[in-house]
């Protein structure tokens, strides 16, 4: 199997999908069609032929492709981390982080899409605290805290191979922000006319709450449908542009706007240093 050149492992809700979707077009980079195949979680069992036949089958070919993989769960797990490290100790890590309280507040949305969550923000930041592995979908305080999902990088791979960036400068400058990620890699800028990052995976409410729950809940219905699916549509790049295609129509931004008390909250639960953050990473994000 060949090894994974870099990994982009997280923040979750600091524009991991959008990244996956613009790396995923570069000619380059093999990545798996879908975003967190979860291949270096030892309890997933899966196998290196199963885990390679998720990957972008045409570029895989080329002599100069640099193999990867975008999931933002790897940072939460120090096993998965040591995983990677294992199979490439030259691996190349990259890290965004988004002002936690923004992430939070995007990863409560999501849930709350999705029918996870019915308990109002206060409530569910509060009683997230050593929620780490008992209901990962709640763990809003443990994603925030970037010290120490930094220490734990800094603990697997050498500073030099791990790059930290700030979401920030994704939504700002896009185009520069995928250059800097292909130069770290090692891989040439990308200027091909579908180049640069959108937005993918937005705060939004669904049109359709069936379409929804068909794309993102998993459930024996998604199962027994998958395999109709696969049998019409053989090619994963075909099935992921059509995935694709209906979770973007089929939402509707909105704008939610949080009350102090519910950053009175969040900050009383998580008081990260960000002086000391950026001492360790560079990013500042105060």
């Amino acid at each position: 199997m060949k090894n994974i050149s870099f990994c982009v492992v997280g923040a979750q809700k600091a524009g991991t999908t959008s990244v996956h979707e613009a790396l995923i077009r570069v000619p380059n980079i093999s990545l798996p069609w879908n975003k967190e195949s979860n291949y270096f979680f030892s309890e997933v069992g899966m196998s290196a032929a199963d885990y390679l036949s998720k990957f972008h089958a045409e570029n895989s070919q080329r002599a100069d492709v640099f193999f990867g993989e975008v999931n933002p769960e790897y940072c939460t797990s120090l096993v998965a981390l040591e995983n990677l490290k294992a199979m490439n100790s030259s691996i190349k890590i990259i890290f965004i982080m988004r002002d936690p309280f923004s992430r939070a507040c995007s990863q409560y949305d999501m849930n709350v899409r999705r029918g996870r969550e019915c308990r109002p923000f206060e409530q569910a930041i509060t009683e997230s605290v050593g929620e780490k592995e008992l209901i990962k979908h709640f763990n809003y305080i443990e994603r925030s805290d970037y010290l120490a999902i930094v220490e734990n990088l800094v603990h697997v791979f050498p500073r030099e191979n791990i790059l930290f960036l700030n979401y920030s400068d994704m939504e700002s400058s896009p185009q520069v922000f995928l250059n800097k990620m292909l130069d770290f890699i090692g891989c040439d800028s990308y200027v091909g006319e579908d180049a640069g990052i959108s937005r993918h995976n937005v705060n939004a409410r669904p049109i359709f709450p069936l379409v929804e729950w068909l794309i993102s809940k998993e459930s024996l219905i998604k199962k027994i449908l998958r395999i109709p699916f696969r049998l019409v549509f053989r090619g994963p790049s075909v099935r992921h542009k059509i995935l694709t295609f209906f979770e973007v129509v089929n939402h509707r931004e909105v704008e939610r706007v949080r009350s102090c008390s519910d950053r009175e909250a969040f900050d009383s639960v998580l008081m990260l240093d960000a002086a000391s953050l950026k001492e360790m990473t560079g990013v500042d994000i105060a």
